[in-house]
């Protein structure tokens, strides 16, 4: 979240936070993931290399080839997880759910 907050864009597997917040192309680039019936083994043979793919096909490319681009994701990436994950808005609804009756 830090480092989206800072402009980094994650490159992530949609688990933990990521899908409260990640937007695939658009703010930040998800790893396609593997079928949960295939073994483990599988399973990470697939996600490897969808994430290769990802990188050959898709991130490297944008980097350095265009910037505009990439420059959107980041500003994207900064304004949408500040909203949703800063201290103040945590501290606030840890206020309102712990002290304000309903």
């Amino acid at each position: 979240m830090t480092a989206a907050m800072n402009g980094s864009l994650n490159l992530s597997i949609p688990d933990g936070w990521v899908p409260e917040f990640a937007l695939d192309g658009e703010n930040s680039f998800i790893i396609p993931t593997a079928d949960d019936s295939l073994t483990v083994e599988e399973k990470d043979k697939i996600e490897a290399e969808n994430l290769l793919d990802l990188l050959e096909h898709k991130i490297i490319p944008m980097y350095y080839d265009a910037h505009d681009q990439w420059l959107r994701m980041m500003k994207a990436s900064m304004r949408g997880v500040v909203p949703q994950f800063d201290g103040a808005r945590m501290a606030n609804e840890y206020y309102e759910k712990m002290y304000i009756p309903h």
